[in-house]
């Protein structure tokens, strides 16, 4: 099946795709998070990450990249196409010299399933700054869509068209999922990695859809079939 394991680290963001022998990791946190997802990538069997996505260059996103690609190595690493001072973002990038920026929308197979990356930022307006230059990703598997927000808020949100999901996965900021994005995308199941906004989880409630949060409900796997699709979470209550 095709799977999504949304984990619950502390600085929020990362998720891990797998379908057959293929995967994806979307940012990766530093410091303890990024033992624990090295970590999950091994006990996952991934030797070799095919699609490394990272949406930001947000500090907590790419703090983790370095150890990533010195020991698990992808065959494609796709960033921003909005470049950074940030010393993590010099790293990885010397490192890797051969990634892939984003100028544009873009379109990967992944698989039987199709990745679109949507990025905000070309649309001839004026430079999104911080968070609001993310990457969003989308992911269409059969009848299943599955849409990966992270840090997109408000002006990222304007910004992007087919936003229709299943499922969301953000980081719950405040100025996130405002109420004509949410109805838009008509998604069933919220995921939020780590704390959401207040603001935010009571937007989504009060649109009566339903919603995990991993720092209280731990790792969220979905799975497909490219038919229907099912989540657990991996914590007690």
């Amino acid at each position: 099946k095709f799977a999504i394991y949304v984990m619950d680290t502390s600085k929020k963001g990362t998720s891990i795709i797998t379908l057959n022998n293929n995967s994806m990791l979307i940012n990766a946190q530093g410091g303890s998070d990024g033992l624990r997802i090295l970590k999950t990538i091994k006990n996952l069997g991934i030797n070799s990450i095919d699609l490394f996505i990272v949406t930001n260059d947000n500090t907590d996103n790419i703090e983790g990249v370095t150890p990533i690609l010195l020991r698990v190595p992808p065959k494609e690493l796709i960033h921003s196409g909005v470049g950074s001072s940030s010393p993590y973002y010099k790293q990885y990038t010397s490192i890797f010299p051969n990634s892939t920026t984003l100028p544009s929308d873009k379109i990967i197979g992944f698989e039987s399933a199709i990745a679109y990356l949507i990025v905000p930022y070309d649309d001839g307006l004026p430079t999104l700054l911080g968070d609001e230059s993310s990457v969003v990703v989308k992911l269409n598997y059969g009848d299943n869509k599955f849409l990966f927000t992270t840090d997109c808020g408000i002006d990222c949100e304007t910004r992007i068209t087919d936003v229709q999901a299943d499922v969301i996965i953000s980081n719950g900021g405040c100025n996130s999922l405002n109420y004509g994005f949410l109805k838009d995308a008509n998604a069933q199941l919220v995921v939020f990695s780590g704390n959401p906004c207040a603001e935010t989880l009571e937007r989504v409630k009060s649109l009566d859809v339903k919603y995990l949060v991993t720092s209280i409900d731990g790792d969220v796997i979905i799975t497909s079939d490219g038919i229907s699709y099912e989540y657990r979470n991996l914590k007690s209550k």
